[in-house]
């Protein structure tokens, strides 16, 4: 939403202590990366991990904040679970199924 763009930014980074660790499983679009980027590289946050980046699939400039020593990448899958992942597993079964009726 254009109203959650940009949400967590450079303010927000500000009040974190020095021990945190910035998630971010939901969208990149929520996150100033730049800002991100910059408290990571000054280590005014412990680390970062990152479901999700700017760029899907990644170019090298959305890889950057990749190549720092404090952020972990995980591969777009923390929305994976047994519930979503069945619940896919359903609707596809579903369209299938009705694509196989329309055949016969």
């Amino acid at each position: 939403m254009e109203s959650t763009k940009g949400m967590i930014h450079a303010d927000l980074f500000a009040k974190m202590k020095e021990t945190a660790i910035f998630v971010n499983t939901a969208r990149s679009a929520v996150v100033d990366e730049g800002a991100l980027i910059e408290v990571l590289r000054a280590k005014k946050i412990k680390g970062a991990i990152l479901d999700v980046l700017s760029v899907e699939p990644p170019t090298e400039d959305a890889l950057a904040v990749a190549k720092l020593d404090n952020v972990l990448l995980t591969p777009h899958i923390c929305g994976a679970a047994y519930e979503v992942t069945d619940h896919q597993s359903q609707i596809m079964a579903d369209c299938i199924d009705a694509w196989m009726k329309e055949k016969k």
